[in-house]
C-alpha cells in the first residue's frame, strides 16, 4: 500500500528534478548523442522532441499517483505543495531567457545554459497543464486569483507553442491547457471530464481520450437493397 509519506516524498523529489533538461545524462554525453544522431539525418529539434516525449511518460507515472492519497484533503495539499515548486522554477527560468535575449522560435539555443533554461520551461509548462487537466478543481483555486501566475503560464504556453516541439498529443495537451487556464477562449465543445460538473453527466469523453483522438475514419456506404419504405430510413 503506498503510504501518505512515501508518495510525498517521491513527488517532491520528482518535481525538484525535473525537467531533466535535455536528458537524463550528462551534458558532454548529450553533447555526443547528438553529434552522433546529427551525423544520422536527424537535427537537433528532431532529437529533443524525442527526448521530450519520452519525459512526458515518466511526467504521468508521478501525476497518475496522486490518485492513490487516500483524501481528498491530501490531494489538495500534494498540489498546493507541487505547485509552490513549479512556479518559481518557471519564474526563474523565464526571467534568465529574457535577460539573454532569447526569441522564441522553431529552434534550440546554441548555448547550452539557455537551451536548459528552454527546455525547464517546455517541460514544466507540460506538467502544470497535465496536473491542470486531471485536478482542475484543486489547482483552479491556487491559480485563478493569482495574477502573476496567471501571467507565467500565459509566457510559458507562448514560449512553448513558439517552439513546435508539442506535436500530436502534445499539441493537443497544449491547446486544452490553455482553454483550461483561460489563455484562449474556450470553443463550444470543450469539456474537461475531470471538472465536477462535468461529472454530474453521463456522457463524456475522457481526458486521455481527447488528448489521443484521431479524425474519425469515413465508413464504407453499405448497399441496401432498394424497396418500399415506411418513412425515410426505415424498410419494410
Amino acid at each position: 500500500m503506498v503510504t501518505w509519506s512515501f508518495l510525498q516524498g517521491l513527488l517532491i523529489t520528482f518535481l525538484m528534478a525535473l525537467p531533466l533538461t535535455l536528458a537524463s545524462e550528462s551534458e558532454h554525453n548529450f553533447a555526443d548523442n547528438l553529434e552522433k544522431t546529427a551525423k544520422g539525418g536527424m537535427d537537433e529539434l528532431e532529437i529533443y522532441i524525442k527526448l521530450f516525449e519520452k519525459q512526458r511518460s515518466e511526467q504521468m507515472s508521478a501525476i497518475k499517483s496522486i490518485k492513490n492519497l487516500q483524501t481528498i484533503d491530501k490531494q489538495h495539499r500534494m498540489i498546493e505543495i507541487l505547485l509552490d515548486k513549479l512556479f518559481p522554477l518557471l519564474e526563474q527560468y523565464r526571467t534568465f531567457l529574457m535577460n539573454d535575449g532569447y526569441v522564441p522560435g522553431p529552434y534550440l539555443p546554441e548555448n547550452q545554459e539557455t537551451r536548459n533554461s528552454l527546455s525547464q520551461v517546455i517541460e514544466n509548462t507540460a506538467f502544470f497543464g497535465e496536473v491542470l487537466l486531471r485536478y482542475p478543481d484543486i489547482v483552479h483555486r491556487y491559480y485563478d486569483n493569482h495574477r502573476e501566475r496567471r501571467l507565467l503560464i500565459e509566457w510559458a504556453v507562448g514560449i512553448s507553442n513558439a517552439t513546435t516541439i508539442f506535436r500530436g498529443p502534445n499539441a493537443k495537451l497544449l491547446d486544452l491547457l490553455a482553454q483550461e487556464a483561460n489563455i484562449i477562449p474556450r470553443r463550444e465543445d470543450y469539456l474537461n471530464p475531470y471538472r465536477k460538473e462535468t461529472r454530474k453527466h453521463d456522457n463524456y469523453p475522457s481526458y486521455d481520450e481527447t488528448v489521443n483522438s484521431q479524425p474519425p475514419k469515413k465508413k464504407k456506404k453499405e448497399s441496401r437493397p432498394r424497396g418500399p419504405r415506411l418513412s425515410r430510413g426505415y424498410e419494410l
